[in-house]
């Protein structure tokens, strides 16, 4: 026998020894086709994208009130204030679609001046708070009403 017939038997004779890796198993692979990619779910420790890090869920704000949340057309510009739930530093108030520059004051608060020579006539805005991380809220309304005179 040559030595490439040798180390191929026997390497087909030698019983495993090497323990997998925490939630591998020693079962055929889930298809029935021998593959070196992980199950499903699993991800190869060798690979370079792999990260012993938990992964963190990303969690939205959520907002409870706007402050004010009425504005008459011909008003002076105001500061508008956000309160809610899990802001985080550079968190952007989303005003009618357009990012807003944004003042963080807490996890519960955030702030925006409103500039009312942009706004011709009566109309209901959304507005809403995007984290740096992605997380938006939910939107509420913001209205913008004609003036009585």
């Amino acid at each position: 026998m040559g030595r490439r017939e040798s180390l191929m038997t026997d390497t087909a004779a030698t019983p495993r020894t090497t323990t997998p890796p925490p939630g591998w198993s020693n079962a055929p692979p889930h298809d029935g086709i021998s593959s070196t990619e992980p199950p499903p779910g699993e991800r190869d420790m060798n690979d370079p994208g792999w990260s012993n890090e938990p992964v963190v869920p990303i969690v939205p704000p959520t907002l409870t009130a706007l402050q004010p949340a009425t504005a008459i057309i011909g008003d002076p510009s105001f500061t508008l204030q956000v309160t809610g739930t899990d802001f985080v530093d550079g968190a952007v108030i989303v005003f009618a679609g357009l990012d807003e520059p944004t003042t963080f004051v807490s996890a519960t608060e955030v702030t925006t001046g409103i500039d009312m020579s942009v706004w011709l006539g009566p109309d209901a805005v959304p507005v809403a708070v995007r984290n740096p991380d992605g997380g938006v809220s939910p939107s509420l309304s913001f209205t913008f009403t004609a003036s009585a005179r």
